[in-house]
């Protein structure tokens, strides 16, 4: 067998021994026989020229006269629309005149005035129909090659269009390409279009592909299971399918020692010779054709680079049709099956990596398009990003260098939204609270208390119905004393005081991790410093990214041009001792790491010296250090929820030693206890609730979460406890008259 036996790129003639027959031959032949206007649009390099060249023969063999426009060689070098319909038109009198050499020539028209599709027609009409007296059928090739021409070629399109209409079948046209029609014509046209008959071109299956396995006749013991093991790597996909087949036959005898380890064989030199450094070793070229397909244009790309990201990591994404999927399609790196898009091969899935993906999308900016409309609108607010478009614009500049104006388009649309956030809030707001309390209080009263609410609160939707719970649960007291008074010491009773586990404690973890979760402990620090100033006084608002991001946190708001933190809540609890401790706590971290890097540098030099020297170097492994285990188990860990703590304990206890350590075991107990008790209320069992709680000594550190959650149930609303509001008297009842509660007996909700 010779070594040309294989074709690795370029269309095949109609002869060649490795053209592998398909559906789509018999499909597109049938069609054109029977006079049928047929397209052929599919991704690069997946056999669209060589089935054209194949079709054209055995049409030709039928007598069908058959004529071939490549718009891409038509297209090259082209500065204007008249070029391009000369160079067509010529190209087309060329060959019709090559069937009757009687006809005249291209020269010998006089008809200059007439527009291009008339001069169409009249090729048509006097040159075909009067002369050929065979079916005619008229390729053009490379179809997306208009998409790059700097105007539209509409004309061309509908000439085609008209034309085989009025045909009566005796001349047809065959599309082939690359792009969809709506990206080469105005949408009017496509419809016509997509009428036509579209011809599918799928992969190969391994029965199709059976002509191949003759070029490795001679070079391996087993053909079939070689290619069979290429076909499952490739999916089928024509270009990758002989190029790993040429592989295989040109590695020769050097594979002798891989029978029945086929798979092993194809995964490693498909690895080796096309997958590593693939960008050197893409001859020719193929992978770097899809690549380009995918990032040709930048705000395209992204949507396309999401799209396939998605169906890396889901494996599979239902079929919708819309031009995101069409376009991932055409690029090749997908295809249909079952209704689901599915990466089309192994290869491509090792080459093209979601690691790949994030890495391009990180390079392409996600907002160049709309900055440029918004710089040529003299920046107008209307053109401003908003929602998932100017949240991911926003996270996608961090870290990058862009200009001014950029930051100013961001900026603008962040706060713009900020503001408009916090207005509707405020207005939703402002009407629940006002009917909520109008059933309860006078007027007076009512507009004091909400003073009070928004005071304390601020327009936190997560903040505010807790408030608003606690003045309720308490109305008769506010109605006897002053408002403000009374506001006051509750909030502070119920959720500033001992903050971790009051009532609002879920709502303040959430606002102090957004304000100190930061990527590096710098940034941690900038954003709390700023957080200080604002507290100790309100800072002009400069619309920097700190400031921003810290609006972000709504832990600030803006007001009147300035910052100021949102609430007396917010001000109380993350006051100017706790950011002086979380300070000293980043600088002790900061110095600790810093000293640490001694003993790590002395550990070193230490064993560099015992391997110059010979000398063997021990080290202890497997030792559990008591102390270690113990202060694991002196409290919960707040970073984590309960039934994570309980599960983490579990496991600390199971790995120890055969002597349980006391104070794991008992943080175990008491948290299972507090786990136990919240699934009892869940299920309306309050007094069995109160057992399980009433089991924790009074020197525990888990009393306090013990009394938490007694305040939650005291003060719940009836949607998640119906029955707690009418047990409140009988909760305090209970715990009072039971000996086990004494530890809870101090209990007061006020």
């Amino acid at each position: 067998m010779k070594d040309w036996f294989y074709h690795v790129g370029g269309s095949l003639s109609p002869d060649d021994p490795t053209y592998i027959k398909r559906q789509a031959d018999d499909d597109l032949y049938q069609a054109l026989l029977g006079g049928e206007l047929c397209y052929v649009l599919n991704s690069p390099q997946t056999g669209k020229s060589s089935l054209k060249r194949k079709t054209r023969q055995r049409l030709e063999n039928k007598g069908i006269k058959c004529v071939t426009i490549n718009l891409t060689e038509i297209s090259q070098n082209i500065v204007n629309r008249k070029t391009w319909e000369t160079r067509l038109f010529d190209n087309l009198v060329k060959d019709f005149n090559s069937w009757e050499n009687n006809q005249k020539k291209a020269g010998d028209q006089e008809q200059n005035f007439l527009s291009f599709s008339q001069k169409l027609n009249n090729l048509v009409e006097q040159t075909l129909i009067k002369t050929v007296t065979e079916k005619i059928v008229i390729f053009v090739d490379d179809i997306e090659a208009v998409y790059q021409l700097s105007f539209d070629v509409d004309d061309f399109f509908i000439w085609i269009i008209n034309t085989h209409k009025k045909s009566n079948q005796e001349l047809t046209f065959c599309l082939l390409g690359v792009r969809q029609f709506h990206d080469l014509t105005k949408d009017k046209f496509e419809t016509n279009l997509q009428l036509s008959k579209k011809i599918f071109l799928s992969g190969f299956t391994l029965d199709e592909a059976q002509p191949l396995a003759k070029g490795l006749e001679g070079k391996i013991s087993n053909p079939r299971k070689v290619l069979e093991a290429i076909i499952n790597l490739t999916g089928g996909q024509p270009f990758l399918t002989q190029k790993l087949c040429y592989i295989v036959m040109e590695e020769g005898t050097s594979l002798t020692n891989f029978e029945g380890k086929e798979e092993i064989l194809v995964i490693g030199l498909a690895q080796s010779r096309i997958i590593e450094d693939w960008e050197d070793q893409d001859q020719p070229e193929h992978l770097k054709i899809i690549r380009c397909y995918l990032l040709n244009n930048d705000v395209v790309a992204r949507r396309l680079l999401k799209l396939y990201k998605n169906i890396l990591q889901e494996g599979q994404i239902t079929v919708i049709r819309n031009w995101e999927q069409q376009q991932l399609k055409l690029s090749g790196l997908v295809i249909e099956k079952d209704n689901q898009l599915i990466p089309y091969n192994w290869i491509y899935q090792q080459v093209f990596t979601e690691e790949w993906v994030q890495e391009q999308l990180d390079n392409i900016c996600p907002y160049q398009q709309q900055f440029r409309d918004w710089l040529h609108s003299n920046k107008s607010q209307l053109l401003l990003l908003s929602g998932e478009q100017l949240e991911e614009a926003w996270q996608w500049s961090k870290g990058k260098n862009i200009n001014q104006d950029e930051f100013e388009f961001l900026g603008l649309g962040k706060v713009t939204e900020i503001e408009k956030s916090q207005a509707i809030k405020n207005t939703q707001i402002q009407q629940n609270i006002n009917k909520i309390f109008s059933a309860i209080f006078n007027d007076k009263v009512k507009k004091n208390i909400i003073k009070q609410v928004f005071l304390w609160a601020g327009n936190q939707a997560n903040l505010i119905p807790i408030v608003c719970q606690i003045i309720i649960s308490f109305e008769p007291l506010i109605k006897e004393q002053k408002e403000s008074e009374v506001v006051e010491r509750l909030i502070k009773k119920n959720i500033i005081e001992d903050w971790e586990n009051g009532l609002a404690s879920e709502h303040l973890t959430s606002v102090l991790n957004n304000l100190v979760n930061q990527e590096t402990q710098e940034s941690r620090k900038a954003r709390l410093k700023l957080y200080k100033k604002i507290l100790q006084r309100r800072v002009n608002f400069d619309g920097s990214r700190e400031q921003i991001e810290l609006l972000e946190t709504e832990i600030v708001v803006i007001n009147k041009g300035k910052l100021e933190v949102a609430n007396l809540i917010y001000r109380q609890v993350f006051n100017t001792p706790w950011i002086e401790k979380q300070l000293n706590t980043i600088t002790e971290k900061n110095s600790q790491s810093k000293s640490n890097q001694k003993p790590l540098i002395l550990s070193i030099l230490a064993l560099t010296i015992f391997v110059l020297l010979g000398i063997p170097y021990i080290t202890k492994t497997n030792f559990k250090n008591p102390s270690l285990l113990s202060a694991n188990c002196l409290a919960r860990n707040l970073d984590k929820n309960l039934e994570e703590n309980i599960k983490n304990l579990q496991t600390l206890v199971n790995q120890s030693s055969e002597t349980v350590d006391e104070k794991c075991q008992i943080l175990l107990n008491e948290l299972t206890l507090i786990s136990e008790s919240i699934s009892l209320v869940d299920n309306n069992n309050i007094f069995k609730a109160l057992d399980k709680l009433c089991q924790i000594p009074a020197n525990s550190d888990n009393l306090t979460e013990a009394k938490a959650l007694i305040f939650r149930w005291y003060y719940a609303d009836s949607g998640r406890y119906p029955k707690t509001y009418i047990w409140r008297g009988d909760i305090l009842e209970y715990i009072e008259k039971n000996p086990q509660c004494s530890a809870l007996k101090n209990f007061n909700p006020i």
